[in-house]
Protein backbone atom coordinates (compact mmCIF):
# COMPACT_ATOMS: atom_id res chain seq x y z
CA UNK A 1 0.00 0.00 0.00
CA UNK A 2 2.67 2.49 0.71
CA UNK A 3 4.55 1.63 -2.35
CA UNK A 4 1.58 2.16 -4.71
CA UNK A 5 0.85 5.52 -2.55
CA UNK A 6 4.59 6.19 -3.48
CA UNK A 7 4.54 5.68 -7.47
CA UNK A 8 1.51 7.41 -7.02
CA UNK A 9 2.92 10.53 -5.56
CA UNK A 10 5.92 10.15 -7.63
CA UNK A 11 3.71 10.31 -10.80
CA UNK A 12 2.03 13.24 -9.54
CA UNK A 13 4.88 15.43 -9.04
CA UNK A 14 6.63 14.43 -12.08
CA UNK A 15 3.33 15.38 -13.71
CA UNK A 16 3.61 18.55 -11.73
CA UNK A 17 7.15 19.28 -12.93
CA UNK A 18 6.41 18.83 -16.71
CA UNK A 19 3.84 21.24 -16.78
CA UNK A 20 6.04 24.22 -14.85
CA UNK A 21 8.51 23.04 -17.41
CA UNK A 22 6.63 23.81 -20.64
CA UNK A 23 5.61 27.18 -21.47
CA UNK A 24 2.80 28.19 -24.46
CA UNK A 25 2.65 31.29 -26.13
CA UNK A 26 0.03 32.56 -28.01
CA UNK A 27 0.97 35.36 -30.93
CA UNK A 28 -1.01 37.73 -32.83
CA UNK A 29 1.41 40.02 -34.11
CA UNK A 30 5.31 40.22 -35.37
CA UNK A 31 6.38 41.77 -32.28
CA UNK A 32 4.06 39.32 -30.26
CA UNK A 33 5.96 36.41 -32.24
CA UNK A 34 9.73 37.76 -32.08
CA UNK A 35 9.63 38.13 -28.34
CA UNK A 36 8.16 34.38 -27.70
CA UNK A 37 10.89 33.34 -29.32
CA UNK A 38 13.42 35.37 -27.03
CA UNK A 39 11.27 34.11 -24.12
CA UNK A 40 11.96 30.90 -24.85
CA UNK A 41 15.59 30.91 -25.67
CA UNK A 42 16.89 30.99 -22.12
CA UNK A 43 13.67 30.51 -19.57
CA UNK A 44 14.83 26.49 -19.44
CA UNK A 45 11.51 25.19 -20.38
CA UNK A 46 9.83 23.28 -23.28
CA UNK A 47 8.25 26.02 -25.17
CA UNK A 48 5.12 25.75 -27.94
CA UNK A 49 4.44 29.41 -29.86
CA UNK A 50 1.03 29.31 -31.51
CA UNK A 51 0.58 32.06 -33.79
CA UNK A 52 -3.27 33.28 -35.24
CA UNK A 53 -4.12 33.36 -39.14
CA UNK A 54 -2.79 36.30 -40.41
CA UNK A 55 0.58 38.14 -41.88
CA UNK A 56 3.32 39.04 -40.04
CA UNK A 57 6.72 40.48 -40.47
CA UNK A 58 9.51 42.65 -38.90
CA UNK A 59 10.71 46.63 -39.34
CA UNK A 60 14.06 45.69 -38.29
CA UNK A 61 16.94 43.70 -38.29
CA UNK A 62 18.69 40.99 -40.86
CA UNK A 63 16.29 38.35 -39.49
CA UNK A 64 12.66 38.62 -39.08
CA UNK A 65 11.56 36.03 -36.57
CA UNK A 66 15.29 35.22 -34.73
CA UNK A 67 16.05 32.70 -32.07
CA UNK A 68 19.44 31.69 -30.59
CA UNK A 69 19.43 29.32 -27.86
CA UNK A 70 22.58 26.62 -26.18
CA UNK A 71 19.59 25.37 -24.08
CA UNK A 72 18.36 21.37 -24.75
CA UNK A 73 14.24 22.16 -24.93
CA UNK A 74 11.96 21.41 -27.19
CA UNK A 75 10.75 24.67 -29.38
CA UNK A 76 7.51 24.08 -31.33
CA UNK A 77 5.83 26.65 -33.29
CA UNK A 78 2.57 26.22 -35.27
CA UNK A 79 0.26 28.56 -36.76
CA UNK A 80 -3.49 28.80 -37.67
CA UNK A 81 -4.74 29.91 -34.43
CA UNK A 82 -8.02 31.49 -33.83
CA UNK A 83 -8.77 34.37 -30.78
CA UNK A 84 -7.46 32.79 -27.74
CA UNK A 85 -5.12 30.01 -29.46
CA UNK A 86 -8.21 27.68 -28.40
CA UNK A 87 -9.30 26.90 -32.27
CA UNK A 88 -6.92 25.70 -35.26
CA UNK A 89 -7.61 25.84 -38.69
CA UNK A 90 -5.33 24.06 -40.71
CA UNK A 91 -4.35 25.26 -43.74
CA UNK A 92 -1.41 26.55 -44.19
CA UNK A 93 -1.77 29.48 -46.35
CA UNK A 94 -3.50 31.22 -43.49
CA UNK A 95 -0.59 32.31 -40.85
CA UNK A 96 2.39 33.76 -43.44
CA UNK A 97 5.51 35.02 -42.00
CA UNK A 98 7.74 37.16 -44.23
CA UNK A 99 11.02 38.70 -44.53
CA UNK A 100 9.44 41.22 -46.94
CA UNK A 101 11.93 40.71 -49.44
CA UNK A 102 15.11 42.49 -47.21
CA UNK A 103 15.08 40.08 -44.49
CA UNK A 104 15.21 36.44 -43.49
CA UNK A 105 12.19 35.27 -42.44
CA UNK A 106 13.26 32.60 -39.37
CA UNK A 107 16.50 31.55 -38.37
CA UNK A 108 16.27 28.87 -35.29
CA UNK A 109 19.87 27.85 -34.31
CA UNK A 110 20.31 26.08 -31.21
CA UNK A 111 23.50 24.66 -30.25
CA UNK A 112 21.97 22.31 -27.86
CA UNK A 113 19.42 19.40 -28.58
CA UNK A 114 16.25 19.87 -27.56
CA UNK A 115 13.89 19.10 -30.63
CA UNK A 116 12.26 21.92 -33.05
CA UNK A 117 9.09 21.73 -35.31
CA UNK A 118 7.62 23.92 -37.60
CA UNK A 119 3.86 23.73 -38.95
CA UNK A 120 1.05 24.88 -40.40
CA UNK A 121 2.51 28.26 -42.14
CA UNK A 122 4.15 30.09 -44.54
CA UNK A 123 7.76 31.32 -44.73
CA UNK A 124 7.94 33.92 -47.90
CA UNK A 125 9.92 36.83 -49.19
CA UNK A 126 12.59 35.98 -47.04
CA UNK A 127 16.33 37.10 -48.22
CA UNK A 128 19.46 36.70 -47.21
CA UNK A 129 23.16 36.56 -47.80
CA UNK A 130 23.61 32.75 -46.26
CA UNK A 131 21.46 29.66 -46.56
CA UNK A 132 17.46 29.80 -45.82
CA UNK A 133 16.49 32.62 -47.09
CA UNK A 134 13.25 31.54 -46.03
CA UNK A 135 14.25 29.54 -42.95
CA UNK A 136 17.84 27.70 -41.43
CA UNK A 137 17.16 25.45 -38.00
CA UNK A 138 20.29 23.96 -36.87
CA UNK A 139 23.23 24.77 -35.21
CA UNK A 140 26.93 25.02 -35.69
CA UNK A 141 28.67 23.90 -38.64
CA UNK A 142 32.08 24.89 -38.08
CA UNK A 143 34.74 22.73 -36.22
CA UNK A 144 35.25 22.30 -33.35
CA UNK A 145 32.17 23.50 -32.23
CA UNK A 146 29.74 21.02 -31.71
CA UNK A 147 26.63 20.73 -34.25
CA UNK A 148 22.72 21.09 -33.28
CA UNK A 149 21.59 17.51 -31.69
CA UNK A 150 18.27 17.57 -32.13
CA UNK A 151 15.29 16.27 -34.01
CA UNK A 152 13.74 18.73 -36.56
CA UNK A 153 10.44 18.26 -38.13
CA UNK A 154 9.03 20.53 -40.87
CA UNK A 155 5.22 19.67 -41.78
CA UNK A 156 2.78 21.22 -43.91
CA UNK A 157 4.56 24.32 -44.30
CA UNK A 158 5.03 26.67 -47.33
CA UNK A 159 7.86 28.06 -48.86
CA UNK A 160 7.41 30.37 -51.68
CA UNK A 161 9.32 33.42 -53.09
CA UNK A 162 12.60 33.19 -51.16
CA UNK A 163 15.71 33.75 -52.16
CA UNK A 164 19.94 33.55 -50.82
CA UNK A 165 22.96 34.57 -52.16
CA UNK A 166 24.14 30.93 -51.32
CA UNK A 167 22.23 28.36 -51.06
CA UNK A 168 19.53 27.51 -51.08
CA UNK A 169 16.39 30.33 -51.08
CA UNK A 170 13.63 28.07 -49.22
CA UNK A 171 15.12 25.82 -46.39
CA UNK A 172 18.27 24.97 -44.88
CA UNK A 173 18.38 22.31 -41.74
CA UNK A 174 20.92 20.66 -40.62
CA UNK A 175 21.96 18.52 -37.50
CA UNK A 176 24.82 16.40 -36.41
CA UNK A 177 22.46 13.72 -34.03
CA UNK A 178 18.69 13.14 -34.24
CA UNK A 179 16.70 12.50 -36.88
CA UNK A 180 15.46 15.07 -39.97
CA UNK A 181 11.34 14.71 -40.88
CA UNK A 182 9.94 17.07 -43.96
CA UNK A 183 6.54 16.32 -44.63
CA UNK A 184 3.66 18.00 -46.70
CA UNK A 185 5.61 20.72 -47.24
CA UNK A 186 5.08 23.36 -50.88
CA UNK A 187 8.45 24.78 -52.09
CA UNK A 188 7.58 27.00 -54.80
CA UNK A 189 9.58 30.12 -56.69
CA UNK A 190 12.54 29.65 -54.31
CA UNK A 191 15.49 31.43 -55.93
CA UNK A 192 19.47 31.29 -55.43
CA UNK A 193 22.68 31.91 -56.75
CA UNK A 194 24.35 28.20 -56.27
CA UNK A 195 23.10 25.30 -57.33
CA UNK A 196 19.63 23.34 -55.40
CA UNK A 197 17.37 26.26 -54.55
CA UNK A 198 14.82 24.88 -53.08
CA UNK A 199 16.28 23.14 -49.93
CA UNK A 200 19.06 21.36 -48.68
CA UNK A 201 18.87 18.78 -45.96
CA UNK A 202 22.70 18.17 -44.25
CA UNK A 203 23.51 15.77 -41.84
CA UNK A 204 27.10 16.97 -39.87
CA UNK A 205 27.08 13.14 -38.02
CA UNK A 206 30.44 11.71 -37.15
CA UNK A 207 31.64 8.58 -36.91
CA UNK A 208 29.79 5.46 -38.47
CA UNK A 209 26.29 6.10 -37.26
CA UNK A 210 24.03 8.53 -40.23
CA UNK A 211 20.77 10.64 -39.20
CA UNK A 212 17.45 9.40 -40.65
CA UNK A 213 16.28 11.70 -42.86
CA UNK A 214 12.29 11.05 -44.09
CA UNK A 215 11.21 13.31 -46.95
CA UNK A 216 7.42 12.74 -48.00
CA UNK A 217 4.48 14.13 -49.78
CA UNK A 218 6.44 17.59 -50.39
CA UNK A 219 5.52 19.72 -53.86
CA UNK A 220 8.80 21.09 -55.00
CA UNK A 221 8.06 23.14 -58.09
CA UNK A 222 9.43 26.18 -59.81
CA UNK A 223 12.42 27.15 -57.82
CA UNK A 224 15.30 28.76 -59.79
CA UNK A 225 18.72 30.92 -60.01
CA UNK A 226 19.13 34.29 -59.43
CA UNK A 227 19.49 36.32 -62.67
CA UNK A 228 22.49 36.79 -64.09
CA UNK A 229 23.94 33.50 -62.06
CA UNK A 230 24.67 31.19 -63.96
CA UNK A 231 26.03 29.06 -65.10
CA UNK A 232 27.41 28.80 -61.07
CA UNK A 233 24.14 28.14 -60.28
CA UNK A 234 22.65 25.54 -62.51
CA UNK A 235 19.24 23.42 -60.60
CA UNK A 236 16.41 24.86 -58.50
CA UNK A 237 15.84 21.60 -56.79
CA UNK A 238 17.09 19.81 -53.52
CA UNK A 239 20.10 18.69 -52.32
CA UNK A 240 20.80 15.93 -49.42
CA UNK A 241 24.52 15.99 -48.29
CA UNK A 242 26.46 14.61 -45.27
CA UNK A 243 26.17 11.32 -43.68
CA UNK A 244 22.54 10.40 -43.60
CA UNK A 245 20.16 7.34 -44.35
CA UNK A 246 17.14 9.10 -45.93
CA UNK A 247 13.92 7.84 -47.09
CA UNK A 248 12.23 9.65 -49.94
CA UNK A 249 8.87 8.63 -50.95
CA UNK A 250 5.40 10.19 -52.20
CA UNK A 251 7.13 13.62 -53.54
CA UNK A 252 6.20 15.83 -56.45
CA UNK A 253 9.29 17.48 -58.33
CA UNK A 254 8.57 19.51 -61.41
CA UNK A 255 9.39 22.19 -63.84
CA UNK A 256 13.24 22.64 -62.71
CA UNK A 257 16.64 24.03 -64.42
CA UNK A 258 18.96 20.93 -63.91
CA UNK A 259 18.57 18.73 -61.56
CA UNK A 260 14.72 17.93 -59.35
CA UNK A 261 16.81 16.02 -56.99
CA UNK A 262 20.70 15.93 -55.75
CA UNK A 263 22.03 12.98 -53.47
CA UNK A 264 25.19 13.41 -52.49
CA UNK A 265 26.13 9.30 -52.68
CA UNK A 266 27.57 6.85 -51.37
CA UNK A 267 27.43 9.14 -47.97
CA UNK A 268 24.19 9.65 -48.31
CA UNK A 269 22.44 6.26 -48.56
CA UNK A 270 18.57 7.20 -49.98
CA UNK A 271 15.72 4.90 -50.92
CA UNK A 272 13.41 6.10 -53.54
CA UNK A 273 9.79 5.04 -53.34
CA UNK A 274 7.10 6.40 -56.01
CA UNK A 275 8.11 9.87 -56.54
CA UNK A 276 7.90 12.02 -59.64
CA UNK A 277 11.81 13.01 -60.68
CA UNK A 278 12.71 14.11 -64.27
CA UNK A 279 16.54 14.71 -63.24
CA UNK A 280 18.53 12.55 -60.75
CA UNK A 281 21.55 13.28 -59.55
CA UNK A 282 23.43 10.42 -57.37
CA UNK A 283 22.93 6.66 -56.78
CA UNK A 284 20.20 5.78 -54.24
CA UNK A 285 20.27 2.07 -52.70
CA UNK A 286 16.44 1.58 -53.58
CA UNK A 287 14.72 3.20 -56.58
CA UNK A 288 11.11 1.82 -57.31
CA UNK A 289 7.73 3.04 -58.76
CA UNK A 290 9.90 6.69 -60.42
CA UNK A 291 7.47 8.72 -62.92
CA UNK A 292 9.49 11.02 -64.61
CA UNK A 293 6.10 12.86 -65.86
CA UNK A 294 7.12 16.65 -67.22
CA UNK A 295 3.63 17.97 -66.17
CA UNK A 296 1.75 17.15 -63.52
CA UNK A 297 -1.07 19.36 -64.12
CA UNK A 298 -1.25 21.79 -61.76
CA UNK A 299 -4.81 23.80 -61.76
CA UNK A 300 -2.05 27.16 -61.87
CA UNK A 301 1.14 27.33 -60.88
CA UNK A 302 1.85 31.03 -62.45
CA UNK A 303 -1.18 31.34 -59.92
CA UNK A 304 0.41 29.50 -57.15
CA UNK A 305 -2.47 27.03 -56.99
CA UNK A 306 -0.64 23.70 -56.62
CA UNK A 307 -3.53 21.60 -56.19
CA UNK A 308 -3.63 18.72 -58.89
CA UNK A 309 -6.23 18.59 -61.74
CA UNK A 310 -8.44 15.89 -62.34
CA UNK A 311 -6.37 14.49 -65.24
CA UNK A 312 -3.12 14.64 -63.74
CA UNK A 313 -1.03 11.58 -64.01
CA UNK A 314 0.45 11.64 -60.57
CA UNK A 315 -3.38 10.96 -58.77
CA UNK A 316 -2.97 7.63 -56.55
CA UNK A 317 0.70 7.11 -57.08
CA UNK A 318 1.76 7.14 -53.69
CA UNK A 319 3.17 4.58 -51.48
CA UNK A 320 -0.28 4.06 -48.60
CA UNK A 321 2.02 2.09 -46.03
CA UNK A 322 4.36 5.22 -45.71
CA UNK A 323 2.70 7.54 -42.95
CA UNK A 324 1.84 10.79 -44.09
CA UNK A 325 0.23 13.55 -42.16
CA UNK A 326 -3.53 12.73 -42.06
CA UNK A 327 -4.58 15.91 -43.84
CA UNK A 328 -2.71 18.20 -46.73
CA UNK A 329 -1.98 21.85 -46.95
CA UNK A 330 -5.58 22.76 -47.00
CA UNK A 331 -6.60 20.60 -44.04
CA UNK A 332 -8.31 18.05 -46.37
CA UNK A 333 -7.82 14.25 -45.95
CA UNK A 334 -4.95 12.51 -47.52
CA UNK A 335 -5.49 9.19 -48.97
CA UNK A 336 -9.09 9.70 -50.81
CA UNK A 337 -9.14 7.13 -52.97
CA UNK A 338 -6.77 4.16 -53.61
CA UNK A 339 -3.59 5.55 -52.40
CA UNK A 340 -2.40 8.64 -51.87
CA UNK A 341 -1.80 11.55 -54.62
CA UNK A 342 1.91 12.02 -55.15
CA UNK A 343 3.39 15.85 -53.67
CA UNK A 344 1.59 18.13 -51.14
CA UNK A 345 -2.21 18.23 -51.81
CA UNK A 346 -4.78 15.66 -52.51
CA UNK A 347 -7.28 15.65 -55.16
CA UNK A 348 -10.14 16.23 -53.68
CA UNK A 349 -13.41 15.78 -55.54
CA UNK A 350 -16.34 16.90 -52.96
CA UNK A 351 -15.70 20.10 -51.08
CA UNK A 352 -15.20 19.04 -46.98
CA UNK A 353 -15.77 21.53 -44.26
CA UNK A 354 -14.18 24.70 -43.22
CA UNK A 355 -11.18 22.93 -41.48
CA UNK A 356 -11.41 24.27 -38.14
CA UNK A 357 -10.81 21.70 -35.52
CA UNK A 358 -10.72 21.38 -31.81
CA UNK A 359 -7.51 21.83 -30.01
CA UNK A 360 -5.81 18.98 -29.35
Amino acid sequence: MHSARFLMAIAGFTSLCGAIQAADFCAGSGTEIRQALLAAEDNDEADTINILTGTYSASTGTVAFPYSTSQSHALTIEGGYGPGCGRRRDRAHLTVLSGSDVRQVMNLFSSGSGAIRVKNLTIEGGNSDGPGGGMSIGGPTNFPFPPFAGNITVERVIFKFNRSATTPGGLAVNTGDGSIVLRGNLFVFNRCSDSNCSLLVRSLAAGSSPIPVIFAGNTVALNTCNLGTAPVCDSGGARFTGHQQALIYDNLFAFHSGEDLSLQTPEVDADLYYNNIEALVGSPSVEVGTLTESNPEFVDALAEDFRLLATSPVRNQGNAPYPLPGIDLDGKPRIVESAPDLGAYEYQEFLFDDGFEEEP
